[in-house]
């Protein structure tokens, strides 16, 4: 076993004391307090823990998880947010999830494509085939980090369907405002479910780590106290004070200066923060009432194209059966799932319904339980303002400029500050955890020294 992975499975599988919810205000200050409760600080929290750090979690939301979200009332457990272990062959996660029990399953990323009713055959899906690696060749021999639109094929019937599945429904972003850098990094297979919603395990991930819920955090001073600490404004009128603070909401969040800084954060932290936009990639989720689909095999990814009203490619993806269930989830990012989130849920039922059709027949449509429907508005949600970081072109390198510490006081973490390999996944969530709580701990260790030095001025040599 390698040190790193012992790491890895040390920060997760050690027993922790406490409860969510179970934390209280005292007068003496938390040497980390920790802002939001997705997976990225719910990993500082444990790694911090086990070094017998005295920690607090400050959440805006009623629940632990983040972007990770498992939800019931339908045939399997849906994640309405992160759902896939990205490249599991070198996720550090995939060890996690396998040690505390939860199953793996793995689906295909390379289904059926769809032109409006065609299906493709044989000989199209290898001319797709080829379109697409010769942009994979292109992004990956690419000296500068360019928009990855430059590489699409020039004149290829499948450029439309390529710049769809590697910009919206990808990084969540149209492709000309996608990093070349990222996308040539992203490692996306295998990529494999977690048979009870990834959701689930990160509840279960965060077990014994104290949580404040419906806490959000409103403002953050540092540096300005005379020992030198934090002081945690939330919105519920509470104060918190403590050595070190642990960012981890979204860029979204902190773009829209939902938590006031004071002093302010340099220049280069916003240009790191803005080079990161979020991306939207938000799901339809249809329930049938019967197996109409049994001809079909499970936990395919297929790309259905159209011509949209104003003449130019639409594409959707779906995931065909999940699990094996009697079910199909629908994905549309960027431009269009911003217009989405404008209209109606009904709005992406029928347009989801209208590709159905398409690919699959009118009484497969029918077979749809309408009142087991759902439509996800992660751009609509106030504590995320979008799914997940997307580096602009010329932005890879702001992943690390995000993750560096401000004033010694001031960490960050969260999937934006992840390595550009799993950019956007809970694995960069997980990554960047672990390395704002060894960089905490680093702090707090040098503190503690120079104030034991302080103390007894005798010893130094």
């Amino acid at each position: 076993m390698t040190t790193i992975l012992r790491l890895l499975l040390a920060s997760t599988l050690i027993a922790l004391p406490g409860c969510i919810g179970s934390a209280r205000i005292a007068a003496k200050p938390y040497d980390v307090i920790v802002v939001g409760a997705g997976l990225s600080g719910l990993t500082v929290a444990k790694d911090l823990m086990r070094n017998n750090r005295r920690v607090l979690v400050l959440e805006a939301t009623n629940r632990i998880g983040g972007r990770a979200h498992t939800i019931a009332g339908f045939s399997i457990p849906v994640d309405v947010g992160a759902a896939w272990l990205h490249g599991a062959d070198t996720n550090p996660l995939t060890a996690i999830v396998d040690w505390m029990g939860f199953r793996r399953i793995p689906t295909d990323l390379d289904g059926p494509v769809f032109f409006g009713d065609h299906r493709l055959n044989e000989r199209e899906m290898r001319e797709y085939g080829e379109a697409y690696e010769a942009t994979e060749r292109g992004l990956a021999r690419a000296h500068a980090d360019r928009p990855a639109s430059e590489f699409l094929p020039v004149a290829s019937r499948y450029r439309a369907l390529i710049a769809s599945d590697i910009g919206p429904l990808e990084s969540g972003a149209e492709i000309e405002r996608t990093s070349s850098a990222d996308a040539a990094a992203f490692q996306s297979d295998p990529d494999d479910f977690v048979k009870e919603g990834i959701g689930t395990w990160v509840q279960k991930f965060g077990r014994g780590v104290p949580v404040e819920l419906a806490t959000p955090v409103t403002g953050i001073r540092y540096g300005t106290e005379g020992d030198g600490g934090v002081l945690i404004e939330t919105a519920t009128g509470k104060t918190y004070r403590g050595r070190r603070v642990v960012v981890t909401v979204s860029t979204g969040v902190l773009a829209a200066r939902r938590i006031a800084f004071r002093p302010e954060l340099p220049q280069e932290k916003w240009a790191a923060i803005h080079g990161l936009p979020m991306g939207l990639l938000n799901k339809v989720v249809f329930q049938f009432d019967s197996d109409v689909l049994a001809a079909e095999g499970g936990n395919a990814w297929v790309l259905h194209q159209r011509t949209g009203t104003s003449g130019h490619p639409e594409v959707m993806a779906f995931v065909i059966k999940p699990l094996g269930a009697s079910m199909v989830v629908g994905f549309y990012g960027a431009e269009q799932a911003r217009r989405f989130e404008q209209l109606p849920d009904s709005h992406a039922i029928d347009y989801a319904k209208i590709a159905l059709r398409a690919m699959y027949g009118a009484n497969v449509v029918a077979h749809i339980d309408d009142a087991r429907t759902r439509v996800t508005r992660w751009g609509k949600n106030p504590w995320t303002l979008g799914s997940y970081s997307a580096a602009l072109p010329d932005a890879s390198k702001m992943h690390a400029e995000l993750g560096k510490p401000v004033g010694d006081r001031v960490f960050f973490a969260g999937e934006a500050c992840g390595p550009p390999e799993f950019n956007g996944s809970l694995a960069a969530a997980y990554v960047a955890g672990l390395q704002a709580s060894r960089q905490v701990q680093a702090s707090l260790l040098a503190a503690d020294a120079a104030r034991e030095r302080d103390r007894h001025p005798e010893r130094q040599p």
